[in-house]
C-alpha cells in the first residue's frame, strides 16, 4: 500500500492549510511528490480536500485533471493519492479541484448523521455514547451506546425521522465555531437539535437535508448499529 512507502521524515515542509471549508477549488504550490505503486502522492502549502477523519471519507476530484484516490492528513500533511505517473517537479502550481456534488453528499450525510443522532437522543432524553462512525460517499454508519437501561427501538428510530423532518422543515441554521479558538474544539449544532465537536464538513441549514432511510438496525445489549442513507 501506497502509506508504505512514504516516511513523513520524507517531507521537509511546513503543514498544509486546509481551506476546504470555504473552497473547493485551489491552485497550490507543490512541496512533495513521491511515485507509489498506485499513482504518485503530492503534499502542497493548501488544498481544499478534506482528508479522511473523524469518521468521513476523504473528498473526490481531481488535481490537474489526474483523479484524486485518497486523502489523508499525516501530521498536518495532507497527503494526495492521485491516479498518474506524471514527474511532477517541486515547487510546481497545479490545480486542486474537489468534486462539489459529492462534497455536497457527504455533508449531507454527515450532518443528517448529526442532526438524526440529536433527535433520538432528545426522543430518549438521554445522551447516548458513540463508540463507531462512518460517513461514506454512499451511507452512514453509526454505533450507539444507551445508557440508564434504555434501548433504542425501531418505534424510536421511526419517531426521530418523523422529528428530522420537522427539522427540515423548520431550516434551522447550523453554527459552526472554534471553542477558545482552539481547532480540535471545532463546534458544530443546531439549536435544540444537537450539539457536537466535529472536523467534518456539513450543511448550513437543516432544509438542506433529506429524511433518513434505514438500510441496517443491528442491536446487542444497548450497543445499536443503525446504517442509513437518504
Amino acid at each position: 500500500m501506497w502509506m508504505d512507502e512514504i516516511k513523513t521524515s520524507e517531507i521537509q515542509q511546513p503543514v498544509t492549510i486546509f481551506t476546504g471549508y470555504d473552497s473547493l477549488q485551489e491552485k497550490a504550490q507543490l512541496l512533495f511528490y513521491k511515485e507509489v505503486e498506485e499513482g504518485c502522492v503530492l503534499v502542497f502549502d493548501k488544498t481544499p480536500f478534506f482528508a479522511r477523519g473523524g469518521g468521513q471519507v476523504a473528498d473526490l476530484g481531481t488535481i490537474d485533471g489526474a483523479e484524486v484516490l485518497d486523502v489523508r492528513d499525516w501530521d498536518g500533511f495532507y497527503l494526495h493519492v492521485v491516479n498518474s505517473k506524471k514527474a511532477y517537479q517541486v515547487g510546481e502550481v497545479l490545480e486542486l479541484i474537489v468534486d462539489k456534488e459529492m462534497r455536497k453528499r457527504i455533508s449531507i450525510l454527515h450532518s443528517l448523521t448529526h442532526v438524526y443522532w440529536g433527535e433520538i437522543e432528545n426522543i430518549l432524553n438521554s445522551k447516548c455514547d458513540q463508540t463507531y462512525e462512518l460517513i461514506t460517499h454512499e451511507d452512514s454508519t453509526i454505533e450507539m451506546v444507551t445508557i440508564d437501561e434504555q434501548f433504542i427501538t425501531q418505534e424510536i428510530l421511526d419517531q426521530a425521522i418523523e422529528k428530522v423532518k420537522q427539522d427540515i422543515a423548520l431550516a434551522i441554521p447550523s453554527r459552526i465555531y472554534l471553542e477558545d479558538n482552539k481547532p480540535d474544539k471545532r463546534a458544530v449544532t443546531w439549536e435544540n437539535v444537537s450539539f457536537d465537536y466535529c472536523v467534518g464538513t456539513h450543511v448550513l441549514n437543516t432544509s438542506e437535508l433529506k429524511p433518513p432511510i434505514i438500510l441496517k438496525f443491528k442491536k446487542k445489549a444497548n450497543k445499536h448499529r443503525i446504517k442509513f442513507t437518504f
